[in-house]
């Protein structure tokens, strides 16, 4: 939804989309997911008959998301006879994430060859991803590799639920991969044209002082 006139506008947009999910767990449990975007984007001319108007522009956005959803693959033959299959223990895997977002905008062209172009930002997303990590006493890809040698099997019988885990070396680890991260910063662009006869040139120049970071929390 938007609106707008000579000196201010508007949009609004909104989406949602999701779905059941196509993967196949023991249990029936959800494989599916849903996402939600968000977006506001404003504009302001300070004086819409200036011979050299500018304006201020804000944009805004939200967007969040679940997913059941997970990295654990499957043994050869389990997939040759579903490949939609699951384990079971992959069943608390989930993947979830919100993002926001904004920028503000000012752009004023003092005389006619030259646009100024100055923006403040901002953005934040923040992601937990909890699954299946592996197995405290064996590497995963390699049961899944190899799940019928004497040393694996007993691992494998754990993933595909014929058995449970009898040592701690069986024991299955499942974390999150807890990861937040930050973007912003201020930045200026400078366009400037010009005209040498037939010939029409074009400069730009900007600056930016930005900032980011992220930081994880694995367990």
């Amino acid at each position: 939804h938007g609106s707008s006139d000579e000196r201010t506008g508007y949009l609004i947009e909104g989406a949602h989309v999701s779905a059941d999910g196509f993967k196949e767990l023991p249990d029936g449990s959800d494989t599916g997911f849903y996402r939600n975007e968000w977006m506001l984007k404003t504009v302001y001319v300070v004086d819409p008959n200036a011979e050299y108007p500018h304006e201020v522009r804000f944009k805004a956005s939200y967007s969040d998301e679940l997913s059941n959803e997970t990295y654990l693959g499957l043994a050869d033959a389990d997939f040759v006879k579903n490949p939609l299959a699951r384990y079971g223990p992959s069943r608390l895997d989930r993947m979830r994430w919100h993002r926001t977002s904004f920028a503000l905008t000012y752009a004023v062209q003092p005389q006619a060859n030259l646009k100024i172009t100055s923006t403040a930002y901002r953005h934040d997303l923040g992601r937990q991803w909890r699954k299946v990590n592996g197995f405290r006493g064996k590497d995963l890809f390699g049961v899944l590799t190899e799940p019928n040698t004497a040393e694996n099997a007993v691992y494998y019988a754990v993933l595909n639920g014929t058995s449970d885990s009898s040592s701690p070396g069986e024991t299955l680890l499942i974390g999150p991969n807890d990861r937040d991260y930050v973007s912003q910063g201020v930045e200026s662009r400078f366009e400037l044209s010009a005209r040498t006869g037939p010939v029409t040139h074009q400069l730009e120049y900007g600056v930016r002082l930005h900032n980011d970071r992220i930081e994880r929390r694995h367990s």
